[in-house]
């Protein structure tokens, strides 16, 4: 790792592959049946426009670094002081802890669903904290490196998969297009909402990114083919199961098994299920890894640790006694949407406005100082 890397904790070569190869495994559970249920198969619009609305404010992101070479976090703190600073980054954590709870439980029904036939013991999880509480006692490098490391993981176990399972699959149950009223799709972006925030997990990154030219396209159209793996996945989902997709939740896990020489060679799709498992364990650390960075930038201490280990023992607690209310927690998260809009956006949104709007204060004090009249000279003759 070079020195400027090491200072500034990522580099654009390590968000490009976090957005291409680590972030799209969150969509992969259990949003194909989400949005089946809403939007019928018309499923492969609101995935679109989720993928559109998050490039807006991560575009938002992206300008301003190249402009200012700083972040949001760091831009609070320069115009509105520490405390400001300080208030912003402990609401960051809160959502992230917040957020971190769906996909939380989520890994928890898959991992039952890929690798137990039978139900198992809630304590079988509990090693997953260990290594979140690793990460979370990591700096944002960390997550740098995990990308690098997940991008081979990712491509092998998703391709194999999509191989597997494409022999299977009717395409053309996707059409009509729109064939469904519009409002079902909306209604199928609206609900889906809490998957798909994903401005909100580029922020800490980019704010600790060193830009160099051409970075910001290089990330947006990484981003972009994070959202084609996602689109091609859910059109292999619904063309898999028609008419009951919507009942068939975490279906990763299955998708490939009717691929006809499995029932020759045995399962092998399961081992292409379990390398994606392992990507899918990084990404839903990188909620409680953002948390504990937001509190160790709000109260600095020695060490990570102690925030590292609270959070993930809270976080234990729990999955241990929420994982049989998954739907009521499920139901709670919907119903608090609209705080997904405003920790993804807001911000993004708002530092672009603030940029643009002090760089025509500038533009306007320079032409007033250049069209103020200029003192002549007076020289003094003996």
């Amino acid at each position: 790792m070079n020195e400027q890397t090491e200072h500034h904790g990522v580099n654009a070569r390590q968000i490009c592959f976090f957005a291409a190869f680590l972030l799209p495994t969150l969509k992969l559970l259990d949003a194909p049946a989400i949005l089946a249920k809403a939007a019928g198969n018309d499923l492969l619009f609101p995935v679109f426009l989720q993928y559109l609305a998050q490039s807006i404010p991560i575009l938002c992101l992206l300008i301003v670094k190249a402009k200012t070479g700083q972040g949001p976090f760091s831009l609070v703190k320069e115009r509105f002081g520490t405390i400001a600073h300080k208030i912003v980054l402990v609401l960051y954590a809160a959502f992230f802890l917040f957020y971190a709870l769906r996909p939380l439980l989520d890994l928890e029904k898959f991992s039952y669903a890929a690798f137990y036939d039978t139900a198992s013991s809630a304590f079988v999880f509990a090693p997953f904290f260990f290594l979140c509480a690793y990460l979370c006692s990591k700096s944002l490098s960390t997550l740098g490196r995990l990308a690098d490391v997940c991008l081979p993981i990712f491509l092998v176990s998703f391709v194999l998969l999509f191989f597997l399972g494409i022999s299977s699959a009717d395409f053309a149950a996707l059409l009509p297009f729109f064939g469904n009223p519009i409002a079902d799709s909306f209604s199928g972006f609206y609900e889906s909402i809490p998957l798909f925030f994903d401005a909100a997990l580029f922020i800490p990154l980019i704010e600790r990114m060193p830009y160099r030219k051409k970075d910001g396209v290089k990330i947006i159209s990484s981003y972009w083919i994070g959202g084609a793996f996602v689109l091609l996945f859910t059109a292999l989902f619904y063309g898999t199961y028609t008419s009951i997709a919507q009942r068939e939740h975490f279906a990763i896990a299955k998708i490939a098994q009717y691929f006809p020489a499995l029932d020759v060679i045995g399962r092998i799709d399961l081992i292409f299920v379990y390398l994606l498992v392992i990507v899918l364990f990084f990404a839903t650390c990188v909620p409680c890894v953002h948390c504990v960075d937001s509190l160790f930038n709000a109260f600095p201490l020695k060490t990570r640790v102690p925030f590292a280990a609270v959070l993930n023992l809270a976080l234990l607690t729990f999955t241990f006694f929420f994982n049989k209310r998954y739907n009521a927690v499920v139901n709670l998260i919907k119903s608090l949407t609209p705080i997904f809009l405003v920790f993804s956006t807001l911000l993004p949104v708002l530092s672009l406005l603030f940029l643009i709007k002090t760089t025509k204060n500038k533009g306007a004090g320079k032409r007033f100082s250049e069209n103020l009249p200029k003192n002549k000279e007076v020289r003094l003759e003996n």
